[in-house]
């Protein structure tokens, strides 16, 4: 399963991209600010995107 989460870098994506990552989900996210591509893969993110 693949899901896409926007504003990702924000307190509640900091909680749910790391539990749906820990379930075997393909996690992409969108955030307007590139220096949250490192944070976001960290995490647990396959991708990250900007807006």
């Amino acid at each position: 399963m693949k899901v896409l989460v926007t504003a990702s870098f924000c307190h509640i994506g900091q909680k749910v991209i790391p539990l749906l990552a820990a379930n075997n989900v393909d996690v992409r996210a969108v955030d307007p600010d590139p220096k949250n591509t490192a944070p976001l893969k960290k995490i647990g993110c396959k991708r990250s995107y900007r807006r």
